[in-house]
């Protein structure tokens, strides 16, 4: 009978807690939206909770490339730092990391023959490669929401500081772009994106 008494009260306690902290807005069910991966990319991976700190100590791995001469055009390593940046793998579809330095971007397309697409895919994030011409000749990234009709494209113009993200239409084509293609990158898990 006791046992059954305590296990009345803490049944009773528990839904008084619960209906009160949803009155007063405590609970736990907290809205927002998600956000993009150019918007986390903003994120610096700091816990704060109450305005406190709570770690400092988690630092991102830094999977860029570096341009051995910057005066040459490097879409590519932009491309690549901005993926990395996302926190998205950027090792070719062997599992390779090339090194952009010492590849053109024909090249970097072949090391991505899988899961290719005229559109972005929904609720993916990684390269498109572009052409004006003869084979792939430009690239830079892009993200696409579950269940919308645009997506944010990360262009470059091939030169540091050149970047510049818009969102437009899923079947949105550059001018002077002959063909377009979009190869989604898997998410890194987050024990490849942060360490201590």
């Amino acid at each position: 009978m006791k046992k059954l008494l305590l296990s009345a009260l803490l049944v009773a306690t528990v839904v008084s807690v619960s209906a009160f902290a949803d009155r007063a807005m405590l609970a736990f069910n907290i809205g927002g939206a998600k956000l993009s991966d150019l918007e986390l990319q903003g994120i610096s991976g700091r816990l704060i909770i109450l305005g406190k700190e709570i770690s400092d100590e988690i630092k991102k791995f830094d999977y860029g490339q570096t341009p051995y001469d910057p005066d040459q055009v490097h879409c590519d390593i932009i491309a690549h730092n901005q993926a990395a940046g996302f926190g998205l793998d950027t090792r070719d579809q062997s599992g390779d990391f090339g090194d952009y330095n010492q590849m053109t971007v024909a090249e970097i397309y072949a090391a991505y023959p899988n899961n290719r697409s005229p559109i972005p895919p929904e609720g993916t994030s990684g390269y498109y490669f572009t052409s004006s011409g003869g084979g792939k000749e430009h690239m830079g990234t892009y993200s696409r929401k579950v269940g919308s009709n645009e997506y944010t494209r990360n262009m470059n113009r091939s030169f540091a500081n050149t970047q510049q993200s818009i969102t437009v239409p899923i079947d949105y084509i550059p001018p002077g772009v002959i063909s377009q293609v979009f190869v989604p990158l898997p998410k890194l898990p987050y024990f490849k994106r942060y360490h201590r």
